[in-house]
């Protein structure tokens, strides 16, 4: 299977963090639109047999997963490193970014903290970007 690959960019984030305990889809879970530090995809970002996100030094990044028909299934804690998640079953997912120390954060910092593609599918190969992150690409 090849990968496919999606570029988040800033205009796929909003100012929020999402709580789960809040409801069972990302629109019932959206929270704190007044926070200076947190970003959140503004919708679920489709995934595939797995996930590898590129995160730059200094930023990091929650990960929250539901099923086809976009009701919550799980989550993940913060992370602040490059990352190949394997969930066969997950389909779907949203993403809050923010500093390491949670400091303010403006939108435009996204892209810069997120340099590279999220890479989904199935089985991962493991390569370096030029930077040293690491990433994955399909056989």
């Amino acid at each position: 299977m090849d990968w496919a690959k999606v570029k988040l960019t800033a205009d796929d984030f909003e100012r929020g963090t999402i709580n789960v305990a809040k409801g069972t889809t990302l629109d019932t879970q959206k929270d704190g639109d007044t926070w200076t530090s947190h970003w959140r995809t503004k919708n679920l970002v489709k995934i595939d047999k797995a996930i590898n996100i590129p995160i730059k030094s200094g930023y990091k990044y929650y990960l929250c997963f539901y099923d086809s028909s976009g009701t919550y299934i799980n989550n993940c804690s913060f992370r602040s490193y490059a990352e190949t998640i394997k969930k066969a079953t997950v389909p779907c997912m949203a993403m809050v970014i923010t500093k390491n120390d949670e400091s303010p954060m403006e939108q435009t910092e996204i892209s810069n903290a997120l340099p590279g593609y999220i890479w989904t599918a199935g089985q991962p190969e493991f390569g370096k970007l030029k930077d040293g992150s690491v990433y994955t690409k399909g056989k």
